[in-house]
């Protein structure tokens, strides 16, 4: 393990993106690049700006800390798998997350691995006098906005952290951590506001190229950063943007997003692109759980599985339960029966795919943002401004997408009482969005606006050893050692 020092010093690794849409891709030993000579053309800035997508592909980046963090600390999501199975995994499912975990550690690493790519980015392509402007601007625009990802994810895990705005000389290596408001003003909302002006649409952008950030990512990342620090006004702008862009739409059937058909479909905004090549870079792996059980198969290891709080969070015909949910005994759309052997008695559907010659990769994109969650945005941050005629319409047209013609089902919410709307729409993201690592991050926030709301979602999750303190992850124990004190640990750890 390395401190962030040590993670700030490494050289970008200029491999091509593993496990992704190889047309937009090359690989380059990185023995044969120099500093001096890298950054010399267009080509080796792609490559560079490559690496970024390599970090959210990457095991430390999108599996178990990713899922622990994001999932199984949250009432949607329990461990899974077996007893003993995974340690120290269990520490997410019982809120008893320590500073020695090592998948904590994994993804503070990760995240800051990817600060420095983007800062490499952003500090050497604005002197490569041979680029055209606009390949400038496309390929600085991806790095504001990862920049801003990988830090949208610190600040929500972690509170305050090292604000990495450039890169370090050896000296600077040990920064104390900054306030997170501090990081949102100025890096968060500023580099997401860059990548808004440079980035093109995802309609202009040609196939080969499919799964690059595009302006309704930057945008719709936006708003939700904006979302995040209760500036409600910003987040129903950024939020509208996209809506009215006409660039995205909800697919006609919910459960479409989350197979191969809808890869970089319609209502698509950011996911991470996937195939089944082995490479061995595998990181998302362990979310591709449910395998064939009826051909001899096994069901994969078996974590990050639905929790009893969540099925009892759906109304009554919500298809969206049936989507998101396997049960034993239910046959899968491609006609797998799950047997009485699989040792979970659930499984998270969306990250269900058939049973592919290698196994071991799953070929299946990784969503992070998509419309029905700009549109949730939407109304929430209408209704917090009391645009309540607007909240209502946007929540109604994910709603209105769930009841897929069942008029007997899901009715419309007319409310136009500020909590009771806010809570409607808190309750739609969760069924909506369940399982696809958004309700600790939400939770969190939501507590925020009506303190208390995270320990009553604990408590109906059978969890009564909720303290405020967790709101945060405790600073991993290696990085604050390797630092020699200057990182400080966060309150109640």
């Amino acid at each position: 393990m390395k401190n962030i020092g040590h993670i700030l010093a490494i050289l970008i690794v200029v491999a091509g993106m593993s496990a992704c849409n190889e047309e937009w891709l090359e690989t380059v030993p990185p023995a044969s690049v120099t500093p001096p000579t890298f950054w010399a053309s267009e080509s080796s800035a792609t490559m560079a700006v490559n690496a970024m997508y390599n970090t959210i592909n990457s095991w430390d980046h999108i599996s178990f800390g990713s899922f622990g963090i994001k999932n199984i600390y949250s009432d949607d999501a329990d461990k899974g798998s077996i007893p003993g199975d995974g340690v120290p995994m269990p520490e997410f499912d019982e809120l008893n997350v320590l500073p020695s975990n090592i998948h904590v550690n994994a993804w503070w690493n990760s995240n800051f691995q990817g600060v420095n790519r983007a800062n490499q980015v952003l500090e050497n392509v604005p002197k490569m006098s041979a680029l055209d402007e606009d390949v400038k601007k496309e390929l600085l625009g991806q790095a504001h906005f990862f920049r801003a990802y990988f830090f949208f994810n610190l600040v929500r895990a972690f509170g305050d952290v090292p604000k990495v705005d450039r890169l370090l000389t050896p000296d600077e290596f040990n920064l104390v951590r900054s306030p997170k408001a501090e990081i949102y003003a100025d890096i968060i909302i500023p580099d997401l506001t860059k990548a808004v002006e440079y980035l093109p649409e995802k309609s202009e952008y040609p196939l080969a190229q499919m799964g690059r950030i595009t302006k309704g990512a930057a945008r719709g990342m936006l708003a939700k950063a904006c979302l995040f620090i209760q500036d409600n006004e910003n987040a129903l702008k950024y939020a509208q943007e996209v809506i009215d862009s006409k660039e995205y739409s909800l697919l006609a059937d919910y459960a479409t997003n989350f197979r191969s058909l809808g890869e970089n479909g319609a209502e698509s905004l950011f996911e991470v692109q996937c195939s089944n090549v082995f490479n061995g870079n595998d990181g998302h792996t362990i979310t591709q759980l449910p395998r064939d059980a009826g051909s001899g198969r096994s069901w994969g290891w078996g974590f990050n599985v639905p929790s009893e709080s969540l099925l009892n969070a759906y109304e009554e015909g919500d298809p969206r339960k049936a989507a998101t949910v396997i049960t034993r005994g239910q046959t899968l759309y491609d006609g797998v029966l799950v047997g009485n052997e699989a040792k979970n008695p659930y499984y998270n559907y969306k990250s269900y795919q058939p049973y592919e010659e290698n196994d071991w990769n799953g070929s299946k994109n990784v969503v992070i943002l998509r419309y029905a969650d700009v549109l949730l945005i939407a109304a929430e941050a209408a209704n917090e401004t009391g645009e309540t005629g607007l909240a209502q319409n946007y929540l109604e047209q994910v709603r209105l997408r769930a009841r897929n013609g069942n008029a007997a089902i899901l009715p419309e919410v007319t409310s136009s009482e500020k909590q009771t709307l806010r809570h409607a729409i808190w309750h739609e993201r969760r069924v909506e969005l369940a399982m696809e690592s958004h309700r600790t991050f939400d939770l969190m926030r939501m507590d925020d606006v009506e303190p208390g709301y995270a320990a009553n979602a604990y408590q109906n999750d059978g969890k009564t050893n909720w303290s405020d303190y967790k709101k945060l992850m405790p600073v991993p124990a290696i990085q604050i050692d390797l630092s020699k004190g200057v990182l400080t640990q966060n309150p109640g750890y």
